[in-house]
């Protein structure tokens, strides 16, 4: 599958996936196109349609169709860039590091700046710093975005998580605890933003409790599960910290602390308190 549309959805799907929404369930339907003679009246006779949507997602007993057309109807269409941006850094952070996907994680991330809409900056900003570490761009928009909204949580949540690993604990808890003031709904990168603070800062308790919020939110997800296994290590909870770690495994299979460094590892200082727990649950 060559074709640009191909590898967006691959892009989205890997998105989902490492997401893990709890109670997700979503498929792609085989829709009407250009196909041998044979095959097309095989497909129609299977009910085939054109005009199908790309994605279909259910969610809490709601129904979701996507068609993945937005770019090609508009080039210049913001959101959808920065949110391409994010499945594409998901694909490059878990499919092997590839710098095809890398690249087009920045490519969508710098075509979506040129906006006014808070949400679509903290998305490229965020990209542009796990996926290019220009922590100088990245901090512009963040401020650009809490310029035009100073309570948009995506904005404030997306900070959070950037200030924890850059070491600016302090500023990082704030708001993330602000965002969680504001939309107790959507809490999972202020759960982990808390959690990286608080481990930092030595307050091994309190990060694993805001990793275990953050396990809650997304059970599916690798990072919160990482991150409960070195504050337990810290702990001396050491069999909790290697069933996490079996889990972390489970999840992603590929992980390793030195591909987790490609995208956060910024500071590498930060990173280091990390990366020295996670060797003590592989000795």
């Amino acid at each position: 599958m060559n074709r640009p549309e191909d590898k967006i959805q691959r892009a989205v799907i890997e998105h989902l996936r490492v997401r893990g929404v709890r109670d997700l369930f979503y498929f792609h339907c085989p829709n009407g196109g250009a196909r041998r003679k044979t095959e097309a009246a095989i497909m129609r006779g299977l009910g085939v349609r054109a005009g199908v949507p790309d994605l279909i997602m259910v969610h809490q007993g709601k129904v979701f169709a996507m068609e993945l057309r937005a770019l090609e109807l508009e080039q210049d269409y913001h959101v959808a860039h920065a949110l391409l941006a994010r499945c594409f850094h998901f694909r490059f952070s878990r499919g092997g590091l590839r710098e095809v996907d890398r690249s087009a994680a920045i490519r969508h991330a710098r075509a979506a700046m040129a906006t006014d809409d808070a949400t679509t900056l903290a998305i490229a900003a965020i990209v542009l710093w796990f996926d290019e570490h220009d922590v100088t761009t990245a901090f512009e928009l963040f401020d650009r975005a809490l310029e035009i909204a100073n309570s948009n949580v995506v904005a404030l949540c997306n900070s959070a998580f950037v200030l924890a690993w850059m070491g600016q604990g302090e500023t990082a808890i704030e708001r993330a605890r602000r965002a969680l003031r504001l939309s107790p709904i959507d809490t999972l990168n202020a759960y982990l933003a808390i959690a990286v603070a608080e481990y930092q800062a030595g307050h091994f308790e309190e990060a694993k409790d805001a990793a275990r919020r953050a396990v809650e939110a997304s059970p599916e997800f690798s990072v919160p599960h990482i991150l409960l296994a070195v504050a337990f290590v810290r702990l001396r909870r050491l069999d909790e910290a290697k069933l996490e770690a079996e889990y972390v495994l489970a999840l992603d299979p590929a992980f390793t602390m030195d591909r987790w460094s490609a995208t956060v590892g910024v500071v590498p200082a930060v990173f280091e308190a990390f990366a020295e727990a996670w060797l003590e649950i592989c000795r």
